[in-house]
């Protein structure tokens, strides 16, 4: 993992900046106070979605996948093709996206779209969605992404063919994160269980 530590997500110091400017800037010329109290708790808002908090995985295994978000396992379900998990995270969680294995970026793609309900039956192909594969040892895993309606954008900042556990790779205010996963991997979590990105353990080799 590369050892930087990043405050905000990739490219987005000029987008918090240029909005407390915009709050100072204001602030020095209105009195009105319950708009200033305003004001100032949607630039934290504004800032807080794009914060990076600092994670550590609980372990750290080439074996092992960890949660690319924070949220909760909405679904594991088994297949012949694999294992699939679903996680559903909503707008307070942090919006940083992990990288939840070591190995290769192989496909990045974002669809632009809509920002329906995610319960929303045309959400599955009308909504913004993104996808990021890795080439994981000698198996393949496929993240997918999809904005819920409190989201507004979904930049996507994995890039470069190494990838490292816990690297940022997008950034999600809300919405649905799916992982395919080959046959011989085994579980760690059940439908209800409430995960933290970049830390907790999803399934294990």
């Amino acid at each position: 993992m590369d050892t930087k530590r990043d405050i905000l997500m990739p490219g987005t110091a000029t987008k918090v900046a240029a909005a407390w400017v915009a709050v100072i800037a204001i602030l020095l010329f209105s009195d009105a106070f319950f708009f200033n109290v305003l004001l100032v708790l949607a630039a934290l808002m504004w800032s807080y979605f794009h914060f990076v908090p600092e994670r550590t995985p609980i372990e750290k295994s080439e074996t092992s996948v960890i949660a690319p978000v924070d949220g909760t396992v909405e679904a594991v379900e088994t297949s012949p093709e694999g294992l699939h998990l679903t996680i559903r995270k909503n707008i307070w969680d942090t919006a940083a996206v992990y990288a939840p294995v070591t190995g290769e970026s192989t496909q990045i793609g974002v669809t632009h779209g809509l920002f329906l309900p995610i319960e929303e039956p045309l959400s599955l192909r009308l909504n913004e969605q993104g996808i990021i594969r890795y080439r994981w040892m000698d198996h393949e895993l496929k993240m997918s992404l999809r904005c819920g309606m409190f989201a507004w954008e979904l930049p996507v900042y994995a890039g470069g063919s190494k990838v490292f556990q816990g690297d940022i790779q997008a950034q999600l205010t809300h919405g649905v994160v799916s992982l395919n996963l080959p046959r011989n991997i085994h579980s760690a979590v059940a439908p209800g269980d409430r995960v933290l990105g970049g830390v907790s353990v999803l399934a294990r080799m």
